[in-house]
């Protein structure tokens, strides 16, 4: 998750009639991402964070609820 392949995935998806899609993922892994660029800490410490601002943030459309694997 959060990764450029993740991203590429998230494109694919807007391009399929998911608007919004990248924006909203660039949201929930800006606090992934402020955890690894910011506070040095290893990835693992930070992929946390991705589902708790995940499972936080409202989902405006159907096809924001799958954009993740957070159970």
């Amino acid at each position: 998750m959060c990764s450029s392949s993740h991203e590429a995935l998230l494109k694919k998806r807007e391009e399929d009639g998911c608007t919004g899609a990248v924006a909203f993922a660039n949201v929930v892994c800006g606090g992934y991402f402020h955890c690894t660029l910011g506070e040095d800490r290893s990835a693992s410490e930070c992929i946390p964070k991705i589902c708790k601002k995940f499972n936080t943030m409202p989902k405006n459309r159907d096809c924001f609820h799958d954009l993740f694997n957070c159970d």
